[in-house]
């Protein structure tokens, strides 16, 4: 599999940096506590940062004992024989006032199977605390689960400050998307954006079986007028027209769909009126088009989120925004991610619960105006 020129260049800086790198794949857990200010305040990627004042947390009433409280996957194979964790909020204000953890089990796995097992007891103190094992175990998974909690005395959360991985009592670095050695390929996106910043190519190939481009055409006042698609999981091309009901209008009330047919016969499937509804502002509130609908919720006129339900109602997506940039994103339940930023631009797209699902890691990473997107990665192990 081939990687992009900025992932080597990044992983031969992280390997002069740092002698052990653990790559992030994926963390699964069961849920996590949302902020009302920050959405992704207690997220579970939290517990990579070695910052004490960022932490993961869950809601007690949303946890069950019987389940992992989170899943780390890794997308390369690391030998360990040392865990250690901040089993708390580390911070004086916090520590005693949400849950610690006291006692729990941490499991090991490789790609096929678990290795080990291991029970622990944490002490009731804000300090890192060593879990070892008996043997050096090579793995790229790790489960932990909880048993028992310190009582809180102000918030019911149980509260994860840090986990860090050791070999003969050297830690890891934990990174994003380096190494994929246990992972496949799914597919790669090209978005491809002209001078004034809009999407005119998309082509995305799913290999082995099949693969689609589509490419938008604007007008002077930078106004989507046509599509086309060509390819996908359909018999041919498919092309959309959007019309305007005045010069000044900047969303189109009528879309005309066609599709040309295997046997070079056409498909019209009419006109849909009006597909947005708009306020006063200008602002899209909620649009209607053929495979789904999209509904915006905005807060002192700065869109926060996003929900797209598509012809199935059973698939439901619901972004998040802050700042204005999406932050996170669900999808129908099975599926969260964190959206991961450098330099004002999108860099990773991370699972943080799966909730059963395959774990999917993507990376992007940009060409002068395009936008490359090497995604799809699914683990083996899952």
């Amino acid at each position: 599999m081939k990687k992009s020129i900025f992932a080597l260049v990044l992983l031969l800086i992280t390997s002069f940096t740092y002698a052990q790198v653990a790559s992030v794949f994926g963390v699964d857990s069961q849920t996590f506590l949302k902020d009302e200010k920050n959405i992704i305040r207690y997220n579970p990627l939290n517990i990579f940062d070695n910052k004490s004042d960022t932490v993961f947390a869950i809601n007690k009433k949303s946890f069950d004992k019987s389940k992992p409280i989170i899943q780390i996957y890794l997308g390369n194979t690391i030998d360990i024989n040392e865990i250690k964790i901040k089993g708390g909020y580390f911070d004086k204000k916090y520590f005693k006032a949400n849950y610690r953890i006291k006692s729990g089990e941490i499991v090991l796995s490789n790609e096929e199977k678990e290795l080990t097992r291991k029970k622990f007891v944490l002490a009731d103190e804000m300090s890192i605390q060593s879990i070892k094992f008996e043997s050096v175990y090579k793995i790229c998974k790790v489960q932990i689960y909880v048993t028992e909690l310190y009582e809180f005395e102000k918030w019911d959360d149980i509260v994860i400050s840090d986990i860090t991985f050791y070999l003969n009592s050297t830690d890891y670095f934990c990174e994003y998307g380096i190494y994929y050695t246990n992972s496949y390929s799914s597919y790669k996106e090209e978005n491809e954006y002209n001078e004034k910043n809009q999407l005119v190519h998309q082509f995305k190939n799913y290999p082995p079986f099949w693969g689609y481009h589509y490419k938008n055409n604007y007008d002077s006042n930078g106004r989507l007028i046509f599509s086309w698609r060509d390819g996908g999981d359909g018999p041919g091309d498919t092309y959309v027209l959007y019309e305007y009901p005045d010069l000044k209008s900047k969303y189109p009330s009528e879309i005309q769909k066609f599709e040309k047919l295997g046997n070079n016969t056409w498909k019209e499937y009419g006109i849909i009126f009006n597909p947005y509804t708009i306020d006063s502002q200008g602002k899209i509130l909620k649009s209607n088009d053929f495979n789904e609908t999209i509904e915006n919720t905005y807060e002192n006129n700065i869109l926060v989120k996003t929900v797209k339900i598509t012809k199935d109602p059973n698939i439901k997506y619901v972004y998040y925004y802050q700042d204005g940039k999406c932050i996170m994103e669900e999808n129908s339940t099975n599926w969260v991610y964190l959206y991961k930023y450098e330099n004002e631009k999108l860099k990773y797209r991370i699972p943080i619960k799966t909730n059963g699902a395959d774990v999917c890691f993507y990376e992007y990473y940009f060409d002068k105006d395009k936008l490359m997107k090497v995604n799809g990665y699914t683990h083996k192990s899952r």
